[in-house]
């Protein structure tokens, strides 16, 4: 999806689930602890400016269909979840930025005991990137294939100690491998790249509900193929931090952290990077029907310039949802981003709003309407631009 339809959509989704939390969906009963739940959702939108362009601006009408289902089994000592979910989408200016993306997951969770918790994931995502964003940002031809990749996921966790210790221990294994299945031969071969994540995290329980947590981490980065005459960008990140988990009362959940950061590049001809590390969720229930949410945080993404090393991400998002009544909510939220792009200089500073309206029609059913802008400022002038998107849709969940 475009930046701003996959910005916007899955965010909207996502929303849907909350603001329909009055009334929950019990799926499909199995057997006693096992359900299956199928959903679907289909959006109508409208794009001023579907390829991100500064000047040369097309607007696009299109839909977004999205079937899903999935698994749930839980017993006294464990949890497991599977499902499968895709998405289609078709717009009236032509076929070649139409896509079919497909997802699968499972995830496995078991109790030993009162001091031993593990947890496994795995996951395979078949994605791609929309002309327009990323390797094909800024180009005139727009009948190509789209840059498709398949993404492998896994991860492995245990945890120590009994949910009352004073103080609890906990591993997790991270994988990820992205491999690009189109376009090869002009340059998405050079975006393939795999990760793999130590961490190791200490939780001192001041009480039930707040947790000084002590987190370590070591990531691994590789890139099988690097373009002649350019620096791999193999490396080696390392964050050490300290924060606070907390439930503080029954209206205010969250998590923070701060601590540093070091990217320490395999190619003599990238600088070691080193910088400040942090990360904040909250939210704030001040009544039941009312929910301010505020994040900021500090991410590293690959870069798809084979000629930066990285991008250096920080945002920042506000937002609110309120119930104004038993079937119908609204939700506002703000985003700015600002993207560093290391070794080349180039920054990219966004903003970003939404305001969505839900209507719970029915238990099942939930119809909504959303307008959304977007404005980009770079230091490269031909990444400047602006556009504004509207959507709407219903979701449908058994």
């Amino acid at each position: 999806m475009s930046e701003i339809r996959r910005q916007a959509y899955g965010a909207f989704l996502f929303l849907l689930s909350v603001g329909a939390s009055a009334q929950p969906v019990d799926g499909m009963k199995l057997a006693p602890g096992t359900r299956v739940v199928p959903e679907i959702s289909a959006v109508f939108l409208s794009d001023s400016n579907f390829y991100n362009s500064r000047t040369d601006e097309e607007s696009v009408t299109g839909s977004i269909v999205s079937p899903a289902v999935r698994l749930e089994s839980n017993s006294r000592r464990s949890q497991f979840a599977a499902g499968a979910s895709a998405q289609a989408g078709f717009f009236d200016n032509g076929d070649q930025d139409d896509y079919v993306d497909s997802h699968l997951y499972g995830r496995y969770h078991y109790q030993g005991g009162v001091r031993h918790r593990f947890s496994v994931g795995l996951a395979r995502h078949n994605e791609h990137d929309a002309f327009g964003r990323r390797r094909t940002e800024g180009t005139a031809l727009r009948d190509q294939d789209l840059d498709e990749y398949r993404e492998n996921v896994a991860n492995v966790g245990y945890k120590f100690g009994a949910t009352n210790a004073l103080i609890n221990a906990r591993i997790d294994f991270n994988y990820l491998d992205r491999e690009y299945t189109t376009n090869r031969d002009q340059g998405t071969k050079f975006l393939d790249y795999d990760a793999f994540e130590q961490k190791a995290s200490l939780f001192y329980n001041v009480s039930p509900k707040t947790a000084v947590v002590f987190k370590f981490s070591n990531r691994d980065i590789e890139y099988p193929e690097t373009r002649a005459g350019f620096p791999n960008r193999a490396a080696t990140e390392r964050r050490a931090s300290v924060g606070f988990e907390w439930l503080a009362t029954g209206k205010t959940t969250g998590r923070f952290f701060i601590g540093g950061m070091e990217r320490d590049p395999d190619s003599n001809e990238f600088d070691t990077f080193s910088g400040l590390d942090w990360g904040l969720s909250m939210d704030w229930s001040p009544r039941p029907t009312t929910t301010i949410s505020l994040a900021t945080s500090r991410e590293t993404d690959e870069s798809f310039l084979v000629n930066s090393s990285f991008i250096d991400k920080k945002s920042a998002a506000a937002g609110w949802l309120q119930q104004w009544s038993r079937i119908f909510s609204t939700t506002f939220k703000m985003t700015r981003t600002e993207r560093d792009f290391e070794d080349v200089g180039r920054t990219d500073d966004t903003i970003a709003a939404e305001l969505t309206g839900t209507l719970q029609v029915a238990k099942n059913i939930q119809v909504f309407t959303t307008a959304s802008y977007i404005d980009r400022e770079s230091n490269f002038q031909a990444r400047i631009f602006d556009k504004s998107t509207f959507l709407v849709g219903f979701k449908y969940q058994r």
